[in-house]
């Protein structure tokens, strides 16, 4: 759909989010997958954005060798 937002990581599928991983990433191990919560409702484009960005802060920490630490 044309009107889908561009958010890094996050391809849209007939406007539900889906990550893509590049060629890179699937070198690493990292799969494709649909964007969906706990409960399974599909991510709204807020969420994908938070999920992308959680998602680039955990990359760039593996790829410096440091571990996520934990949340309360």
């Amino acid at each position: 759909m044309p009107d889908d937002p561009k958010i890094p990581y996050v391809t849209w599928r007939r406007g539900r989010p889906r990550f893509e991983p590049s060629p890179t990433l699937r070198k690493q191990g990292y799969a494709g997958e649909d964007l969906k919560d706990a409960q399974g409702a599909w991510l709204t484009a807020g969420q994908a954005l938070d999920w992308s960005r959680e998602f680039k802060r955990k990359l760039t920490m593996a790829q410096h060798g440091q571990k996520p630490k934990r949340k309360p």
